[in-house]
């Protein structure tokens, strides 16, 4: 992080009313001898006409919060409102003469009171107007206070973290335009800054007392910054320090108020747990995309043991703890067994339980060490598409128009995303049949996805006989996943293709003209794009792996650079066979990164007998191997930006890994040769073709 100030918007959220807070007040309408606000000792001047004016009534309503964090309100500390004409901008010239940085005392139930009963706001009978409120209330220009509010900003240092109350800073304008026959006024308060709550749990071989008088300092974090009562803004200040925290709650949970980071991510932040019973400290690396959000809570959940800490869980709630994301304590194996595609027939709607999602980052130890969870604000999204008919128009790929077409049904695991599929498709002055494929994510309010899913639309139903042939005692699908046609190559055969261990496929090819080009697809918003793969790669497995669900439309490039310097010919780790059961779980079922549809998986496969391949033979060749039963496309691999020994060699997964080289067997054939045990490098892209389960 540079030195240089950080501004950007606050989020704002509507408040959540207390439950204490009073829903009907008595509007007192005081006659204050003032032409505005001013106070009630002015020297008698004599007798003059003075204007009636109306004592507004404020009620003050702020999400509650628990922990001990201001409940409800806290009787140190004061309200600031200013009064300015409706509709104007916060300033200096428009905040009406006497009504500026007013200071009101708020009780328990949200009333305000004047602090100083000659000092208070009076609304001329004539005109309309807005209030901006802040708390807690902070001295004006007018005062030598080194920590006074300077025209507009408010000055916010958090380095002290002893009383919390007196740095949550709260913030709201009232922009209704009340008037004197209307005094009623409602200030409904947002959190400015962020919350968080590290809870430190025991791991094996420690005891509760082991954790007794934990410290925990977090480091390289931004503590002071200016607020902009004018338009809700934040400017960082200084520079990034330490943030000392002792006297955990009884369940060893530090709490603590910060700057928001979801604008301007923090890098080289850590923090540090002090264990004195131990004689150990421990330091968690905090990933640089690890958000604070304004007005939520962030909770993280690491666990403590001789060796060293683990981040069990991340989750951003409500400020209160409210409906955020659910606690993930039951079984998750109904959500992990869900499909990662779907088969849809044109015109038909598909309902795609989102609960998936949230199982894997739940219980997969890389996504765990990520210190990554799903946010709760979340959002459908099309990843990529491909419209196909044989007269192909490269300008029309689109099946669904937009995003919006997609919805979101429920929330938390439990929604659904719901999309309904054209029975066909106006083009070109011609109506005509629906068939393609569709990547649908489920992405947070900036577009990062946090899984997808593949709708393989297409008029064809593997269950049914004609649809199958056997192979060594496996039942196949008769074409691969994603193919459109069943046929020859025709430049529209391997518009799907699969690294291993991947669930999302890549666009392949998707153009005869063409056939040794990545074909372009579109994504829900009009915009055209391609796989890709990185020129390239990191070694760290735990960013490839999140790469990998959150980027589903680009290729991983093969490990290179380990301390051993060499390939490894895997996307995700320098250690060769590492999660070597992304497509097969260790009891031979098959995994949750399987792409295959419900009921269908990758095949799994070995050395001679064991492939599935084993007894395969040629009858011929057109364009890719024929046998007496089954053809298979000669489509090549994706590996960069081109298609590789497309219309010659075909290749195609199992979903077995050989450990110690970093590859998995596939099948693999030409026209003189026939390799059913072949390893093939597991960064390639290649066509998956899915056995029944």
């Amino acid at each position: 992080m540079s030195n240089t100030q950080k501004e950007f918007t606050i989020m704002k959220y509507t408040a959540l009313f207390n439950s204490r807070t009073l829903m009907a007040l008595t509007l007192g309408v005081l006659l204050i001898g003032t032409t505005a606000c001013k106070d009630d000792d002015t020297p008698d001047e004599g007798p003059v006409t003075e204007p009636v004016t109306v004592e507004p009534t404020f009620t003050a309503t702020v999400k509650s919060v628990e922990n001990g964090l201001n409940p409800d309100w806290s009787p140190v500390y004061n309200v600031g409102v200013y009064m300015i004409g409706h509709g104007e901008t916060f300033a200096a010239q428009n905040v009406v003469e006497g009504c500026d940085n007013v200071a009101y005392t708020v009780s328990t139930d949200g009333i305000l009171t004047p602090k100083e009963p000659d000092r208070k706001i009076a609304m001329p009978a004539e005109g309309s107007f807005d209030f901006v409120a802040y708390y807690p209330w902070k001295q004006g220009a007018e005062s030598d206070d080194e920590d006074r509010i300077n025209g507009d900003l408010y000055p916010v240092d958090l380095s002290q973290q002893d009383y919390l109350p007196g740095i949550d800073l709260l913030w709201c304008r009232a922009s209704k335009g009340y008037t004197a026959a209307q005094p009623a006024v409602a200030l409904e308060f947002s959190h400015v800054l962020a919350q968080l709550r590290l809870q430190i749990v025991k791991g094996a071989g420690i005891s509760e007392s082991d954790l007794d008088g934990i410290s925990l300092m977090i480091k390289n974090v931004y503590r002071t910054a200016y607020f902009s009562l004018r338009d809700g803004t934040l400017t960082y200040t200084g520079q990034p320090g330490d943030l000392l925290l002792e006297g955990a709650s009884t369940d060893n949970t530090f709490t603590t108020i910060m700057l928001p980071s979801t604008e301007v991510p923090q890098s080289d932040r850590q923090a540090t747990i002090v264990v004195p019973a131990l004689s150990k400290s421990f330091t968690w690396d905090i990933p640089a995309d690890y958000e604070l959000v304004a007005g939520k809570c962030t909770v993280s959940r690491i666990e403590v043991d001789r060796d060293g800490i683990r981040v069990l869980s991340n989750e951003i709630v409500d400020w209160t703890g409210g409906e955020g994301l659910p606690d993930y304590e039951g079984d998750f194996s109904a959500g992990l067994a869900l499909p990662n595609s779907y088969i849809v027939r044109p015109g038909q709607t598909v309902e795609i339980p989102v609960a998936k999602a949230y199982a894997v980052w739940n219980t997969n130890t890389l996504l765990q060490s990520s210190g990554i969870s799903i946010p709760k604000e979340l959002k459908p999204m099309i990843v990529w598409q491909d419209y196909y008919y044989e007269a192909p128009n490269y300008n029309d790929k689109t099946m669904i128009v937009s995003n919006e077409e997609l919805r979101l049904v429920g929330s938390g695991e439990e929604a659904k995303i719901v999309v309904t599929v054209p029975a066909e498709k106006q083009t070109g002055g011609q109506t005509l049949p629906l068939k393609g494929n569709i990547v649908v994510g489920l992405s947070d309010m900036s577009g990062k996805f946090y899984w997808s899913w593949h709708l393989w639309v297409v008029d064809y139903d593997p269950a049914q006989p004609e649809n199958q042939y056997v192979s060594n005692g496996v039942t196949f699908m008769s074409r691969n996943l994603g193919d459109l046609t069943g046929g020859a190559v025709d430049g529209y055969s391997a518009p799907c293709l699969y690294q291993w261990g991947r669930k999302d496929p890549l666009a392949g090819n998707n153009w005869s003209e063409y056939p040794w080009m990545a074909g372009y697809v579109y994504d829900g918003v009009g915009k055209t794009s391609t796989s890709s793969m990185p020129s390239t790669c990191s070694t760290d497995a735990t960013a490839n792996m999140v790469s990998s669900i959150q980027s589903p439309l680009k290729g991983l490039k093969d490990v290179y650079g380990a301390p051993n310097y060499r390939y490894t010919y895997d996307w995700l780790s320098d250690v060769p066979g590492l999660a070597s059961d992304r497509w097969c779980n260790e009891d031979g079922t098959k995994s949750p990164f399987d792409p295959c549809p419900e009921g269908w998986r990758v095949p799994v496969s070995g050395i001679d007998a064991q492939s599935p391949w084993n007894d395969v033979t040629m009858s011929s060749w057109e364009h890719g191997l024929r046998t007496d039963n089954a053809y298979y496309q000669a489509v090549g691999y994706f590996s960069g930006s081109m298609m590789a020994d497309y219309d010659s060699h075909g290749y195609y997964w199992s979903a077995t890994m050989d450990p110690s080289t970093g590859q998995a067997y596939g099948f693999d054939f030409t026209q003189t040769a026939i390799k059913p045990s072949a390893l093939i490098r597991a960064y390639y892209a290649c066509p998956v073709r899915c056995v029944k389960e």
